[in-house]
Order: C-alpha cells, then structure tokens, then sequence
C-alpha cells in the first residue's frame, strides 16, 4: 500500500485541529464560558446620578446662570448680538436647550440663548 504524497500532514493537521478544539471546551466549561455572571457571584451596575435642569426661561442672563451652575451644570451662551454680551443683567433668556426637567448627569452642558431685555 502506498501513501499519497502529504497525507501524513492532513491527518497531523487534522489532529491538532481536534485536540486544539476539545481543550477549548474544556477550558470555556471550566471558566464559565462568556457568561459574565458565574453561578454564585452577582454583578452591579454603575448608577450615574442625574440632576434635574431647572427653568431658567425669562430670567435675566446673570440670574440663570447663578442657578444653573448651583444645580451643577456648565452654561454655554448663544445669542447677544453683534457685540456679544457684556453685561449680563441686560440680557433675559428667551431659550434653554436641553429643556427645563431634564435630567442630565452633573458637568453637562446647558445651553442659555439670550435676547436684550
């Protein structure tokens, strides 16, 4: 009987293929598998804190943005003119975006558009 040329190399390679797939599911049955949550154990889920953006609409400038910073957020101006806004009691917000109730977590960003008062 003869041997095909390269026929030793399949059946190793085949071999090896094999083994190699057994001592994966072996090890996956072993550690869980993919399943984050192992029998016994239990996971947490981070909250994240979320603050309620208040009703600033038809304050003066300055006003808003004292209770909008005290709530934790960070104020961006839009609107003001061709000169900006240089002081701010001169200027009432007619818009708030997001919109007042929202909740949105500390550090974010309330966006005031102003027009003069």
């Amino acid at each position: 009987m003869k041997r095909q040329p390269g026929s030793l190399k399949i059946a190793l390679g085949t071999g090896v293929g094999f083994l190699c797939g057994v001592l994966l599911i072996v090890v996956l049955a072993l550690t869980g598998g993919d399943d984050p949550a192992a029998p016994g154990t239990t996971t947490r889920t981070p909250t994240v804190a979320r603050f309620v953006v208040p009703d600033v609409v038809g304050l003066r400038l300055d006003v808003a943005r004292d209770r909008v910073e005290q709530e934790g957020f960070d104020v961006e101006r839009s609107g003001g003119g061709l000169f900006g806004v240089v002081v701010e009691s001169n200027w009432q917000v007619d818009d708030q975006t997001p919109a007042a109730g929202t909740q949105l977590v500390r550090g974010a960003t309330v966006e005031l558009h102003v027009d003069r008062r």
